[in-house]
């Protein structure tokens, strides 16, 4: 189950790389984030863990090492310095046990990926070793369990996750009759709109104006690039808006 988070948190500590195949690659950061917070946050990974590691408001087992947890949790979404960054990664999870005066709390360290813009990098390079707010949060899911019978909603639902991923589906009927799902991005003339609005030819700047993932908005740029609206990246990796 995907955590939720609001409150202020230690950016210990940020890792910028690159990822991605030959001159594909994009920049990524992995920010590690420390806080305190309350216990019920462990509800939320296993409704087991929470009385797994206190008894009555103390700690139940004090020289034990902090917990891992090994899962992932992916398309969030995170907020830090004012900055909102889409399709986040958070993994490498650790929890270690504290009482307080009969309150349970827990510190809390996990590991936040996904890619910056350049601006962004320097800005969460400035908070580095800060204590900073930051709220986390799920992105948008793909939910496919129909409610009272709307199975309209759930293949429009299961378009829309086809089309964020670049992939299509064909679905043949009872009767024999085939219906394509995904292809191009619905979201297509409104990239090209906020390209040509604001001169701005980057990825990051779909995601902001879109609100969707850095993949999604990789290919609508690419798209763009095939329809010759903005031109190939150049030796700096950058783009420009063609006239």
């Amino acid at each position: 189950m995907p955590i939720t988070l609001d409150q202020y948190a230690t950016l210990a500590h940020i890792n910028i790389r690159k990822e991605g195949p030959g001159d594909e690659k994009h920049l990524m950061v992995d920010l590690k984030l420390q806080m305190k917070t309350d216990s019920d946050i462990l509800l939320e990974f296993d409704p087991a863990l929470r009385g797994m590691l206190f008894r009555e408001g103390e700690v139940r087992f004090p020289k034990m090492a902090p917990i891992k947890w090994a899962g992932e949790m992916r398309h969030m979404e995170l907020e830090i310095a004012g900055v909102e960054f889409l399709d986040v990664t958070l993994r490498k999870f650790q929890f270690e046990p504290i009482a307080i005066v009969g309150q349970e709390f827990v510190d809390l360290s996990f590991l936040a990926t996904f890619a910056p813009g350049g601006s962004e990098t320097a800005i969460l390079a400035e908070q580095v070793g800060e204590e900073t707010a930051i709220k986390v949060r799920a992105g948008p899911e793909l939910d496919l369990a129909p409610k009272e019978g709307d199975v309209a909603a759930a293949a429009r639902k299961l378009r829309e996750q086809l089309v964020e991923d670049g992939a299509s589906m064909i679905i043949t009927t009872p009767e024999g009759r085939s219906v394509t799902l995904g292809g191009q991005d619905d979201l297509y003339p409104k990239a090209v709109d906020a390209v040509k609005a604001s001169g701005r030819v980057s990825i990051t700047h779909l995601q902001r104006e879109l609100r969707i993932g850095y993949n999604r908005a990789a290919r609508l740029m690419e798209q763009m690039e095939q329809n010759g609206v903005v031109t190939a990246m150049d030796a700096s990796g950058q783009r420009d808006l063609v006239a």
